[in-house]
């Protein structure tokens, strides 16, 4: 019953002008048993690595790649192709500049920021990133790429 009752819901409430103006969730296929390995992919050396990573591919727009690495489980080819149809169809200007809206670190090498890419057409693209540096490299644990500063920060 409470399953038909959210189901219901879902269809009748409008969709807020955050959820339309995000970038589509992409779906992960995970086909993981409890406990296997997730064979991650988003390792880096450092944290200055992985910003190199993510401003190259911004200012490329290729989400593509951001997702597929970034990612902790395979994705979707078709979520990712539709998530970069959205994004190239929305933007003509690249994602050249770029700051820390927050940052913040642990005695224990996690650390969580949200980043502002904006481009010369004033469009702005928040992401978050939360982290581990461990002893010989980073890992990215979780991130999120919005265009709604709000929906990135709920999420702090």
């Amino acid at each position: 019953m409470p399953r038909a009752i959210a189901l219901l819901l879902a269809a009748v409430l409008p969709l807020s002008a955050t959820a339309q103006d995000a970038i589509p969730e992409v779906a992960l296929e995970t086909g993981q048993e409890a406990g296997q390995e997730t064979g991650r992919t988003a390792i880096f050396e450092d944290h200055a690595a992985l910003r190199a990573f993510i401003d190259t591919h911004m200012a490329e727009g290729n989400l593509t790649e951001i997702y597929t690495r970034l990612s902790p489980d395979p994705v979707a080819a078709g979520e990712v192709a539709r998530a970069q149809t959205v994004f190239d169809g929305r933007y003509d200007a690249p994602f050249e500049m770029s700051g820390y809206l927050f940052s913040t670190a642990t005695p224990e090498g996690f650390r969580e920021d949200v980043l502002v890419y904006w481009n010369a057409d004033d469009d702005y693209v928040y992401m978050l990133l939360v982290t581990h540096q461990r002893a010989d490299n980073l890992i990215v644990l979780r991130w999120q790429i919005e265009t709604s500063h709000a929906t990135v920060m709920q999420n702090l």
